[in-house]
This record gives structure tokens, sequence and C-alpha cells, in this order.
């Protein structure tokens, strides 16, 4: 059974609803400000470092996959007779912290720098 069909199953539908509707209710209390916990959650320092690199994390990941593919997998099923793929939790642990470094360099030598230049910018009159 492809993914598709098994996630148009009845099976599938109870789920789903308790988790969108989850997520609905956390932005509506977010957005009305009566959600103390989760903001309190969300400003942990761990999130919020996280936060500022996602978009690094997220245009480096499959760079870092493809990668580490490339590189490691042909060696390490050569060696090991075991075929390398992400989804364990050694590898990726490595992944993840390989992509994190990298998006933090990226966060520091590219994003940052940018974005200091468009705060020292003078907005023009004309718009």
């Amino acid at each position: 059974m492809a993914t598709a069909d098994f996630r148009a199953t009845y099976a599938n539908v109870v789920p789903d609803t308790i988790w969108y509707t989850l997520a609905a209710s956390t932005i509506f209390f977010l957005a009305t400000g009566r959600a103390k916990l989760i903001c309190c959650a969300l400003e942990n320092r761990v999130l919020v470092f996280l936060g500022k690199r996602s978009y690094g994390i997220y245009i480096l990941h499959e760079v870092v996959a493809h990668a580490m593919s490339l590189q490691y997998g042909s060696r390490i099923e050569k060696y090991t007779g075991i075929k390398f793929h992400l989804y364990g939790p050694m590898e990726f642990v490595v992944y993840f912290c390989i992509t994190v470094g990298l998006a933090t360099l990226s966060f520091k030598y590219f994003e940052t720098p940018i974005l200091n230049m468009r705060e020292r910018r003078p907005l023009s009159a004309a718009v």
C-alpha cells in the first residue's frame, strides 16, 4: 500500500484531525495572548538558537544528507556490509550536528552581515 493510500484511509483521519485541531488551537491561543505556558516553552534558549538558524538548517539539510551519503555511504557498506541510511539514531545525531554547525556558520558569516546591512541602510522616501 502506498503512503498516499495509507493516509487516505479512515484509520488515519482521526489522528490527523486531532493534530490539526491541536495546531489550530495553539495558533489561536498564541495570537490572542492566552498561551503563557507555550510562550515560556518557546522562549527556551535551545529553541531560540535553533529558530534563528532554522533557515540555514532548512537549506543545508539535504546538502549534508547527500554529501554524507556520497562520501561515506559506499565506505560503510564496503567495510560493514550495512547499507548507510540517515535513519538510525547515530547517523541522525551526526547528520544533525553537522547541519546545525554549518547553519551556525552560515548565520554568523553570511546571514548576520546581510541583516546588519539592511539595518544600516536608510529607507528612501520614494517607495
